[in-house]
């Protein structure tokens, strides 16, 4: 599996507007996270049409998370960023040995199930609390 650069941009964009929890700009973003500002512009529009931050224009403007964290399921987001659902590039080749084709497709959709569930069962705050509660892992 892999997740593309943007959506985990998009995921740390949101943990780290929900630990300021105040109107953030986005040079500030770039800078603490190490992405392009013109990413965090991009992503930026993104979350406010998706209802998840606000804009707030000014010379204090910037980005304020605007959705409760709890509320946000990390599967939404990946789903904004993601052009398919989670894709494991293997299928059945005409012709293939089906003893050795099928348990591997079987193996990737369990895995697709799990993952799917996992991200279908955490929500924003889930991941931004386990993580500061507990720094080491």
């Amino acid at each position: 599996m892999q997740i593309n650069l943007t959506t985990d941009y998009a995921l740390r964009i949101l943990v780290f507007l929900t630990l300021k929890n105040k109107v953030v700009n986005s040079k500030e973003i770039a800078d603490s996270l190490d992405i392009p500002q013109k990413k965090v512009l991009s992503i930026g529009r993104k979350l406010k049409a998706a209802k998840y931050v606000n804009i707030v224009n000014g010379p204090y403007g910037g980005y304020i998370i605007v959705k409760k964290p709890e509320d946000i399921l990390l599967y939404d987001i990946v789903l904004m960023f993601e052009s398919v659902r989670v894709n494991f590039h293997s299928e059945r080749k005409r012709g293939g040995d089906a003893a050795v084709d099928v348990p591997v497709i079987t193996l990737y959709s369990e895995l697709r199930s799990l993952i799917e569930e996992k991200l279908k069962s955490e929500t924003l705050a889930d991941l931004v609390w386990k993580e500061t509660d507990n720094p080491a892992g």
